[in-house]
């Protein structure tokens, strides 16, 4: 079974693609549609990008809100999702005015960074129904709190303290984990792809080995858009620490 991996970079899509007992491919796809070609074989593809957008209206995506009470110290990484129309605005302040109009919230200079890569999925899962099935969301720091049994990461991830942690749950479920990003970041320059780019798709190239019986969403049932797209986020099963806040704390989020 292969599955796949994807977080934005500089340079387009880092992927990490797992494949049976330890076998792994990475590189970086200039785009969503590159990166679909190559892996149209796949059995599920995790993408670090929001699918499902709204079109208007003052509440945010289920998943988002769901997610930030996850996550709790690493509530941040999980930034309000413009609507449709601003992410294909033409410039930053169009955009900002947009959303502001249709949702009554600003926009934030990170969110913006990243329309290009979210109206790239929008564009292909609107116009291909095969990929609108084996394409889904997810977020590394979901990714991180579910493999650390539902506690969220101590450490912000670009910090050395940060990676160590990751890397220390992503080598128990697949030991090669520091040589991927090892090699991948060895292969391009740093302008081009950080190393927190890699593990941060390996991370759900992890989460995506577990599927189809040991994958889960927010929300449970998910909501859609216009357009029919999924808005959730993918996520592994939860093994709860004795530290974890118990089940109740989890089921209470979904």
């Amino acid at each position: 079974m292969r599955v796949v991996g994807a977080d934005g970079c500089r340079a387009g899509w880092v992927y990490v693609a797992l494949d049976g007992e330890q076998g792994w491919e990475g590189g970086i796809a200039p785009n969503v549609r590159a990166l679909w070609r190559r892996f149209q074989v796949a059995e599920l593809i995790l993408l670090d990008v929001p699918i499902g957008l709204k079109e208007h209206g003052h509440d945010e995506r289920a998943c988002d809100v769901r997610a930030r009470r996850l996550l709790g110290a690493r509530r941040s990484s999980v930034f309000p999702v413009p609507c449709r129309a601003a992410i294909y605005a033409g410039t930053y302040d169009e955009a900002c005015r947009i959303n502001m109009e249709r949702t009554g919230r600003g926009l934030s200079k990170q969110a913006w960074n990243i329309a290009p890569l979210i109206r790239q999925v929008d564009e292909l899962l609107r116009s291909d129904t095969r990929a609108r099935e084996m394409i889904r969301e997810s977020h590394p720091e979901l990714a991180f709190w579910a493999l650390n049994g539902g506690l969220s990461m101590a450490h912000y991830k670009a910090t050395p303290e940060g990676e160590a942690e990751r890397l220390a749950l992503l080598r128990e479920r697949f030991p090669a984990a520091e040589a991927v990003v090892d090699e991948l970041t060895a292969r391009y320059p740093r302008r081009d792809l950080e190393r927190d780019d890699v593990i941060d798709a390996l991370a759900l190239a992890v989460t995506a080995s577990g599927w189809p019986e040991h994958i889960t969403s927010i929300p449970l049932q998910p909501e859609f858009d216009a357009y029919g797209l999924r808005m959730e986020m993918v996520y592994g099963e939860v093994q709860l620490t004795a530290a974890g806040g118990g089940t109740d704390r989890i089921l209470d989020t979904l």
